[in-house]
């Protein structure tokens, strides 16, 4: 389902958030949101 796609990102950004603590900084989590948002984006385009 694709919008299980953006929460698996969501929640990725999340862990690696609460894993990384102050290196996770804001230009990091730009980054990474970018990313899993590119990356929802295709596995919803391709879902049948």
């Amino acid at each position: 389902d694709p919008e299980n796609f953006k929460l698996l990102g969501n929640v990725l950004v999340t862990v690696l958030a609460i894993h990384f603590g102050k290196e996770f900084t804001p230009e990091v989590q730009a980054s990474w949101q970018k990313m899993v948002t590119g990356v929802a984006s295709a596995l919803s385009s391709r879902y049948h």
